[in-house]
C-alpha cells in the first residue's frame, strides 16, 4: 500500500515508498503482532506499539520485539499504523479528531479492526484536509456507513432512540420495551445489546418462565419496531454486581441458575428451556423445547452434602443471524452459590456451597465446597479444578492475551446472587492459573 501512496521526493517527483527504514506502528497486542513484526523486520522496518490494556512494562512487549509508547507519541512518529485493537465499547470513536490530528504527515492507516473504533467525520478531516494520505479498511459495519448515529435508551420499560450529531440531541422514537400485547406486570427490563441494527431487550418476566429476550429492528431513519420475542426457562437470575447477558461475535451469552428443589414441582419442568412467544400470555408451559441434553451436563466427583442448595448453572447461547433466534446450553452442577465471569473464548463459573448449618457448634473441619468450572463458547469440552476460597464478582477475575486467568479471592462468601447472605472473609489472595492448553 505504501507503494501506491506516493509522496514528493527531493526533485519534486511523485514517487512510491518502501517499507526499508520506515516506522510501523501497531494498536492492539493480539496474537497476530509478533509474526508482523517479523516481516516489518525483514524489510528493516521500526515498530512501536500501544495497547491501553497492556502496561509498558508487561514481558509481552520484549517477547513481541515492539517498542512500547503512547498513542499520541504512536500516531506522531509512524509512517504507517495497523489498529489491531479488539471491539469494547470503551474503545468505540478513539481515534477521532484528537488523535487523528497529531498524526504524521502523509501517514497511512490499516485498520484491521472493528470499523467504529473510527469516527468517521474526524477520519474524513484527516483524509481531505489533515495529515493522513491514505486509509484501508478491512470491512466497514454497517454503522459505519449511517450519516447519523443514534442513541438508544432503555427506561422502566421503554425503548427510546436520540440522534446524536451536530450540537444537539433530538429524541426521535418510542416504543415499548416489550410485545405488543403482552402484560408487563410482574416483568422488569434492564439489559439492553446492540447488535448491527438489532436491539436486543433483556428482562425477567415470573409469569411467562423465566428470561426474556425482546428482539427489535433499528431503521437508518432511527425508529424502531418489534420482530420478537423469546423466553427462556430459568429461575431468577438476579445481581446487583452483574448482567446476566453478553453479546459476542453476534451471539446472546446468558448465564442463568436453576435451583433443585427436591420438595417442589416435577424438576423436569423447570430444566433450560426456550420457546418463541405466540402473543398470547396464556400460552401453556408446554410451548417450551429443552435446550440442555444430558450429555451437556457437569459436576466434579465430590460427593454433594444432603443439606447444601443445588443448582444447574446454565450457559445458553443464542445465535443472533438467523431467521429465528436458535439456543443451546451447557450447565453445571453444583453448589448454589456461585460468580461467573464471561471472557472472549469461555464463561468461568466458580460455584461455593456450604452445608445448612443444624444449629450447635460449627464443626471448624466443615468447609466450603467450591469448583472453577471454564465453559468454552466454541462448544468444545469443558474444565475444572477443586479450589478455596471465592471471588467477590465478575470484577475479580481476568484472562490474559496469553491464556492465563487471574482471579482474587475471600476467604468465604455466598457468590454474587440474590438473597443470599454474604459470609464477609477479611482474608485476600490472588491465584492465576493457565486456562488453556498451549
Amino acid at each position: 500500500m505504501l507503494r501506491r501512496v506516493p509522496v514528493l521526493n527531493g526533485e519534486g517527483l511523485l514517487v512510491g515508498r518502501e517499507l526499508g527504514g520506515t516506522t510501523v506502528g501497531v494498536a492492539g497486542m493480539t496474537p497476530t503482532v509478533k509474526p508482523l513484526v517479523q516481516l516489518l523486520g525483514a524489510f528493516g522496518a521500526r515498530v512501536l506499539g500501544y495497547d491501553p490494556g497492556v502496561h509498558a512494562t508487561d514481558p509481552i512487549w520484549a517477547r513481541s520485539g515492539v517498542e512500547p509508547v503512547t498513542l499520541r507519541e504512536l500516531m506522531q512518529t509512524c509512517d504507517a499504523v495497523c489498529v489491531l485493537l479488539p471491539f469494547y465499547q470503551r474503545y468505540i470513536g478513539l481515534f477521532g479528531d484528537r488523535v487523528l490530528a497529531v498524526a504524521k504527515p502523509n501517514q497511512v492507516l490499516v485498520n484491521l479492526a472493528h470499523s467504529s473504533l473510527f469516527d468517521e467525520r474526524a477520519l474524513a478531516h484527516a483524509l481531505t484536509e489533515g495529515p493522513l494520505a491514505a486509509a484501508w479498511f478491512d470491512c466497514l459495519e454497517p454503522e459505519m456507513c449511517i450519516r447519523d448515529r443514534y442513541l438508544v435508551i432503555l427506561r422502566r420499560g421503554r425503548l427510546f432512540t436520540v440522534r446524536v450529531g451536530g450540537d444537539e440531541l433530538r429524541p426521535l422514537a418510542m416504543l415499548d420495551a416489550y410485545a405488543p400485547g403482552s402484560d408487563p406486570r410482574g416483568a422488569w427490563y434492564d439489559e439492553l445489546l446492540v447488535s448491527g441494527s438489532t436491539v436486543v431487550v433483556v428482562g425477567y418476566s415470573y409469569a411467562r418462565g423465566g428470561t426474556e429476550i425482546g428482539l427489535f429492528e433499528l431503521a437508518r431513519d432511527g425508529t424502531l419496531s418489534y420482530k420478537a420475542t423469546y423466553h427462556l426457562r430459568s429461575f431468577d437470575y438476579y445481581s446487583s454486581r452483574n448482567y446476566a447477558s453478553r453479546l459476542l461475535d453476534g451471539k446472546l451469552v446468558f448465564y442463568a441458575p436453576t435451583l433443585l428443589q427436591p420438595w417442589g414441582p416435577s424438576p423436569l419442568g423447570m430444566f433450560p428451556a426456550a420457546r418463541r412467544w405466540g402473543g398470547v400470555d396464556r400460552e401453556v408451559p408446554a410451548a417450551f423445547e429443552r435446550i440442555l441434553p444430558a450429555t451437556r451436563v457437569f459436576r466434579t466427583d465430590d460427593d454433594f452434602d444432603p443439606t447444601m442448595p443445588l443448582a444447574l448453572h446454565t450457559v445458553t447461547q443464542c445465535d443472533l443471524g438467523g431467521a429465528s433466534l436458535r439456543c443451546e446450553a451447557s450447565a453445571v452442577l453444583a453448589p448454589a452459590g456461585r460468580v461467573f465471569y464471561v471472557s472472549a473464548g469461555s464463561v468461568y463459573v466458580w460455584t461455593t456451597g456450604m452445608p445448612r448449618w443444624q444449629g450447635g457448634p460449627r464443626s471448624a473441619a466443615v468447609q466450603p465446597q467450591s469448583a472453577l468450572f471454564r465453559l468454552p463458547l466454541d462448544g468444545s469440552a469443558p474444565s475444572a479444578i477443586k479450589t478455596a476460597g471465592v471471588p467477590v464478582d465478575q470484577m475479580s477475575f481476568v484472562e490474559d492475551r496469553e491464556g492465563h486467568l487471574s482471579v482474587l479471592l475471600r476467604e468465604a462468601g455466598d457468590g454474587e446472587g440474590l438473597d443470599v447472605y454474604k459470609r464477609q472473609g477479611h482474608g485476600r489472595v490472588g491465584i492465576r492459573l493457565r486456562s488453556r492448553n498451549r
